[in-house]
């Protein structure tokens, strides 16, 4: 049984509109099935199950390719990630102060899509394998983490999972789960870079093991994580449009206009009935 997910981001832009309707599954001739071409290392190994990597003590094994994408690349670091005087994230996922993958970009250089390729060792299994780890996409302008499963005769690469936009400005955990292999295959994770500043894409605590993902368990973490407490009073303040977003700058006059936080009266709104209000 498979679970699919349908997640959408707005951005901070009145133009941001997105829709989703006539969704409809069925199974694609195998001609049709999305797959995408990536290249591998010339030399695979077979590695042992489980594979656990929090990179407190280097890459674990793991293999980092940016040749087709000099300008892009993961990177081990520790600490925080930040731009100007904000931080995004104060400490890698395991204790807050050891080290974790960063996708580090030439500003320069970098161009939209540019991407870093982190090679997991290649396996072999029977049975239903489980990869679960931590990330961040901790600003509006993130990039994008894409999951592949490649199989290491054919070098075909097929998407499993893909989280973009804004998640937070914590770690997350998320899990994908792969079905019995009887050829060696490889996970494959490529972090890509949005072409704005404040692209933070990162990566922690890697498990890949035997077994099914146990989704409860996702639910549960994901619930506590998100709880916040009610605040203890009726109002709040009103929302603050950030002058050095992406947004183009003529519109910043709009943004400013369409701050409301309807304490004294309708600011610029009109009440047409109950369901609608209309800025003017």
């Amino acid at each position: 049984m498979r679970h699919i997910e349908i997640e959408a981001t707005t951005k901070y832009h009145f133009g941001s509109d997105l829709a989703v309707d006539d969704i409809t599954l069925r199974k694609a001739p195998s001609s049709l099935q999305r797959t995408t071409t990536t290249s591998s290392p010339t030399t695979i190994q077979i590695a042992a199950l489980p594979i656990n990597c929090n990179f407190e003590d280097g890459l674990c094994g793991f293999k980092t390719d940016s040749s087709n994408y000099s300008s892009a690349s993961w990177t081990r670091k520790s600490g925080t990630e930040s731009l100007g005087n904000f931080t995004f994230l104060r400490g890698d996922n395991t204790t807050g102060s050891g080290s974790y993958l960063s996708l580090i970009t030439d500003r320069k250089r970098a161009l939209i899509a540019d991407r870093a390729t982190l090679y997991l060792p290649a396996i072999r299994s029977q049975k239903m394998t489980c990869l679960t780890f931590a990330y961040s996409l901790p600003s509006h302008t993130s990039g994008v983490i894409q999951i592949f499963q490649t199989g290491t005769n054919t070098g075909n690469a097929t998407l499993m999972k893909q989280m973009s936009g804004y998640h937070g400005p914590h770690w997350k955990s998320t899990f994908v789960q792969f079905l019995p292999s009887f050829e060696p295959m490889q996970v494959v994770i490529e972090g890509y870079y949005s072409g704005e500043p404040g692209c933070v894409v990162t990566l922690d605590d890697i498990h890949l093991v035997e077994g099914i993902c146990d989704v409860q368990e996702f639910k549960r973490t994901s619930r506590a994580a998100t709880t916040t407490s009610r605040p203890t009073t009726k109002t709040s303040s009103a929302i603050v449009f950030n002058k050095t977003s992406s947004c183009p700058s003529e519109y910043s006059g709009l943004l400013t206009k369409s701050s409301c936080d309807f304490t004294s009266d309708f600011c610029n709104y009109t009440s047409i009935d109950s369901h609608v209000i209309i800025l003017h």
